[in-house]
């Protein structure tokens, strides 16, 4: 207020000092007037009587030059003269003789004449003067006379400079009276003036005020925050009733924003002010702060007051406002996902399109950080359908929780929405989400018909589960896609049905069956062009007319009457019948009849649908494959079928006749050897030569033999009168085979025959029977030395139901894993030191004595279960020879079979080298012992097969060696470590001289070839010790050890060895 009144009372000071100033200014200028004219005066005056003085100067000088002084010159007297004249007329110029007083306005008016007056006089005086002295003029008459005259011309120029004065005194008075009624005047006006002034400013200080009362007023009354703060955020003044506060206005006064807000909040308040002061202008700012316990969002106006420190404060309170905000963004976001998911709907036209979209709109317009989809299977069973989102979530883990109680399950029994502000991490993927930032889940039930077979899981930085238009909305879109389900499935048995329908059409176009539907009046309405082609007419020519008109059937009247009828009963009628084309070709017909009801696809009336179809060739492949079915196609006999149903039919009436009949099993002998070797067509040739020899043959009815198999052929003799006319029969197959075949390649073959023969009803009296006892007695055939015929006995059914038994017996152990390991003791001739075991292995039963595997090693190699034996003995060799190892027993180099067999089968090796890894047996101490037929048949592949296992670092050894044959020149180019000598050899040691030459002799090539030498067998002192001067290596036998178990080994053998 102070300074309001200040700033109204500076105009009247003002006024005042400007009144003063001008008459001071209008004074100064009558005194300079004053002084001037004075100046001129006295300046007048003196010059006055300088020239009088001179003039007088002059005058005594003339006078005493007269009265006779010749002292004085005339020159003087000149200069006095002319002297005065100068000072006169100095006098119209206004220059005075006075030092520092200097007149400069000349003399005017009644001045101006007086003064010229005064110079003529002076004129007239000097000539005078002169004229006397120079004797012109004679008496001092004339001299004062002219002298009288310049005195009287100087008073008068003295008179006219005093009334000269006192014109200007009176000039100067009345200017100074005007000056005073002007300065009066100008005093009165700019007193008016101020007063005017000061009336107005008197008024505005007044409306000021007022304003400034008002302005506080209306500050005092904003609801919000306003302050005056310095550069430090020290509180100045404070402003508005603001209920939100930071503390009390009274106490915020001289507190800085440090006492009040945390540190970080105030130093980002103050480095707004001091950025305000910095810039000069107003600075926005938006903060969040916590007062009384709620967080409040202020948005600021900072701004610097002009040449100060300070700024004023005006904070809003913009909570609501941002929350509003936020919830029109919400809202907008969730009517954005839902015009997406609608347009989504639209455009996808499958399933699969429609959830791979749907998850990826959830994350784009939805706001939703991951999304996925299960979808239900008929069972209830849920799988990830898709997925999509901006963070990494494992696409397992969400498989794998679709199996087990969650989330999506609990959406899935509520059928409703399910909101999760913060997830409670009881599934797998739930950590891995927290951990990306997603705390809320939304999971929306897809419902198909009443049933929710789907769930869109969502997940989201943030859910607030009480979002009413939330739940509004995202209920919409759960009714969206539920229509978008329906739609989909609506759609797609549409488009299945379309199909359908297309597809009939396409059938009735391209299918060969003739078909045509009929019309109530049983006129042809429609036919395809099969049915047409089968009537031989053009689809104009058949429609309009009966079909009965149209097919050429035989025998049509009753055939369309018996339809008629069958129609009207059953609705139905098939059947075959026999027609022509129009070109007269007879085929044959399958014609189906069926009556549709008008009720309802939009017919109606009833129609009758007829179809007709051309089995001439399926009647001609029946036949065909009736021939096939009964007869073998390479060799034209009858085979095992219709033989089997031939004999059936032979015993039938060799049991009403009573009679005798005989079953005659006859094999091909080393066929598998011609056909390896010479290939299957060679093969096929010589079965086709054989059956054409059998057929020619001398049979009393050759439609009685057929083949059974591959190389075998079955005749059946019916009324025989004694077993030996089969014999017979048996002796002319023998002769007819005993010429050689000619092959197509132009090579001979020679072929022979193991029969076996059955006798009916003394050997069986069914055909499976007697087939299955000529089979047997073939196989003893075989054995006996091919190229023979056995009759069949009881004895050949009890061997084979023995085998039968023990080939189950040995799978069975097989599977239950009841084979056992026994080691036999290696043992070195020259110390009698344990070097190794060979391993063999035994079955044994619970209640059965021990199989050796002299009786099972046969049969499991027959039936190729010996691979499977000869792995599972490796392995368990193999661990026990580690547990020996890893006790601290050296039980040297354990030796195992391998079977012929496995060695054909090929990938010992890599079986053996898996073996080895897995037990971690070293290879260097395994030993693999083979026969030599079992590697001599291989061929030259036997030295590619025994490198590989070579490379394996195990140790080769040729078992049984001396029983096969050899080749000595191929057996040294193979990787073999030792040569074992067979026990047939030893067991007559030393007193049999052959074989004593033998054993010494391989003792001798072993050793020649580098290779060690083992003999097997070894019972007596005797042998062990021929064996030891002949220079054997090792042996092994009874003489030291039986084959005992591991537990008894490693007892007996290696216990303090």
């Amino acid at each position: 207020m102070s300074m309001l009144r200040k700033a109204a009372a500076s105009p009247r000071v003002f006024g005042l000092v400007f009144v003063l100033c001008a008459c001071m200014g209008l004074m100064t200028m009558a005194h300079l007037r004053w002084d001037e004219s004075m100046r001129e005066a006295l300046v007048a005056r003196d010059n006055l009587a300088e020239s009088r003085r001179f003039a007088l100067l002059a005058q005594l000088d003339t006078e005493r030059l007269l009265g006779g002084e010749a002292a004085i010159p005339r020159t003087r007297v000149v200069a006095q003269l002319d002297r005065a004249l100068t000072v006169a007329r100095d006098l119209m110029s206004g220059r005075s003789s006075i030092t520092g007083l200097i007149a400069h306005a000349p003399a005017a008016g009644e001045l101006a004449a007086a003064t010229d007056a005064y110079i003529a006089a002076l004129a007239d005086a000097r000539a005078v003067m002169l004229g006397q002295l120079d004797g012109f003029e004679a008496g001092g008459q004339a001299l004062v006379f002219a002298q009288r005259a310049v005195d009287a011309r100087a008073v008068a120029v003295e008179s006219a400079l005093l009334g000269h004065l006192a014109a200007e005194r009176e000039a100067l008075r009345r200017q100074d009276l005007t000056t005073l009624a002007l300065v009066g005047a100008l005093g009165l006006v700019v007193l008016f003036y101020l007063y005017v002034a000061h009336l107005g400013r008197d008024a505005a200080v007044s409306n000021l005020m007022k304003s400034e009362a008002r302005l506080r007023a209306f500050v005092d009354s904003l609801p919000e925050a306003a302050f005056m703060l310095d550069r430090h955020g020290r509180y100045l003044e404070s402003f508005g009733r603001s209920p939100v506060l930071a503390a009390a206005p009274e106490t915020l006064i001289g507190r800085t924003l440090d006492e009040i807000f945390p540190a970080d909040v105030s130093s980002r308040l103050v480095a707004v002010i001091r950025q305000a002061l910095a810039r000069q202008r107003t600075q926005s700012h938006e903060y969040a702060i916590q007062i009384n316990g709620k967080s409040l969002i202020f948005d600021a106006r900072v701004s610097p007051v002009p040449g100060t420190d300070r700024v004023v404060w005006v904070a809003w309170d913009v909570t609501a406002r941002r929350l509003a905000e936020a919830r029109v963004h919400a809202l907008s976001r969730l009517y954005n996902f839902l015009s997406q998911v609608n347009q989504t709907i639209v455009w996808s036209t499958s399933e699969g399109e429609l959830f791979e979209r749907i998850c990826r709109v959830a994350v784009d317009h939805g706001g939703y950080r991951f999304a996925w989809l299960m979808r239900a299977d008929a069972h209830g069973k849920l799988s990830l359908q898709a997925c999509a989102g901006t963070v990494s979530l494992d696409v397992a883990l969400l498989a794998t929780a679709a199996a087990r109680p969650g989330v999506t399950q609990r959406v899935m029994a509520s059928d409703a929405l399910v909101r999760m502000a913060a997830l409670d991490a009881d599934e797998a993927w739930m950590p891995v989400a927290l951990a990306a930032g997603c705390n809320g889940y939304v999971g929306l039930p897809i419902r198909l018909d009443e049933r929710v077979v789907a769930v869109l899981g969502m997940l989201a930085s943030e859910v607030d589960p009480d979002d009413r238009d939330e739940a509004r909305l995202l209920d919409e879109v759960t009714t969206d896609l539920s229509f978008a389900m329906r739609r989909l499935r609506d759609e797609a048995q549409r488009a299945h049905a379309e199909r359908e329908v297309g597809l009939q059409a396409a059938a009735l176009r391209s299918t060969r069956d003739g078909i045509a539907v009929t019309g109530a009046d049983g006129s042809v309405v429609v036919a395809n062009r099969a049915f047409c082609e089968l009537a031989g007419r053009s689809e104009s020519e058949v429609t309009g007319r009966a079909p009965a008109q149209v097919l050429a059937i035989t025998d049509a009247p009753a055939v369309f009457a018996a339809i008629d009828s069958a129609l009207r009963q059953d609705g139905s009628w098939q059947g075959e019948v026999a027609a022509r084309h129009r070109d007269g070709e007879r085929y044959a017909g399958w014609l189906s009849c069926a009556r549709v009801s008008g009720d309802g696809d939009g017919m109606s009336s009833d129609h009758n649908v007829l179809v007709l179809t051309d089995i001439t060739k399926m009647r001609r492949t029946e036949e065909k494959l009736q021939q096939l079915a009964e007869f073998d196609p390479l060799t034209g006999l009858p085979n095992r079928v219709l033989i089997h149903a031939r004999l059936v039919r032979a015993v039938e009436r060799a049991a009403r006749e009573l009679t005798q009949l005989a079953v005659l099993f006859m094999d091909v002998d080393n066929f598998k050897t011609i056909n390896d070797g010479l290939g299957h067509a060679a093969g096929d040739e010589v079965l086709s030569a054989v059956a054409q020899r059998l057929r020619e043959g001398p049979w009393r009815r050759p439609e009685m033999l057929g083949r059974q198999g591959s190389d075998e052929f079955v005749q059946v003799l019916e009324g025989i009168d004694h077993p030996n006319d089969a014999a017979l029969v048996a002796q002319q197959v023998f002769d007819c085979l005993a010429s050689p075949i000619r092959l197509s390649s132009g090579q001979d073959i020679y072929v022979q025959a193991s029969i076996g023969i059955s006798i009916y009803p003394a050997n069986g009296d069914t055909a499976h029977e007697l087939i299955r006892d000529a089979d047997a007695a073939m196989y003893q055939a075989k054995r006996a030395g091919r190229n023979g015929l056995r009759f069949y006995t009881d004895t050949f059914t009890d061997e084979a139901t023995r085998r039968l038994a023990l080939e189950t017996r040995l799978r069975e152990a097989l599977e239950q894993d009841e084979f056992e390991l026994h080691y036999q003791p290696l043992v070195s001739v020259g110390d009698n030191r344990l070097i190794g075991a060979e391993v063999l292995v035994r079955l044994r039963g619970p209640a059965e004595p021990v199989i050796g595997p002299a009786t099972f090693i046969p049969i499991m190699e027959s039936n190729g279960l010996i691979v499977r034996l000869g792995d599972r003995v490796r392995e368990l060799a193999c661990r026990q020879g580690r547990a020996w190892l890893d006790a601290g027993y050296q039980p040297g180099t354990l030796a195992i079979n391998v079977s012929a067999v496995e060695i054909q089968r090929g990938g010992l090796d890599e079986r053996l080298d898996e073996v080895l890894r897995q037990t971690g047996f070293p290879a260097s101490s395994l030993e693999l012992e083979m026969t030599e037929s079992g590697v001599m048949d291989q061929g030259e592949p036997a030295r590619a097969f025994l490198g590989a296992l070579k490379r394996l670092g195990l140790r080769l050894s040729i078992d049984d060696f001396g029983t096969g044959y050899s080749s000595l020149a191929y057996l040294k180019r193979l990787p073999v470590d030792k040569l074992k000598i067979d026990r047939s050899f030893i067991c007559d040691l030393p007193s049999n001289r052959s074989d004593a030459e033998l054993t010494a002799t391989i003792i001798e090539l072993g050793h020649n070839l580098g290779m060690s030498v083992l003999a097997e067998g070894v019972e007596t002192r005797a042998q062990l010790d021929f064996l030891a001067e002949r220079g054997c290596d090792a042996y092994q036998g009874y003489l030291y050890s039986k084959p005992v178990p591991a537990d008894e080994f490693e007892r007996r053998f290696l216990h303090g060895a």
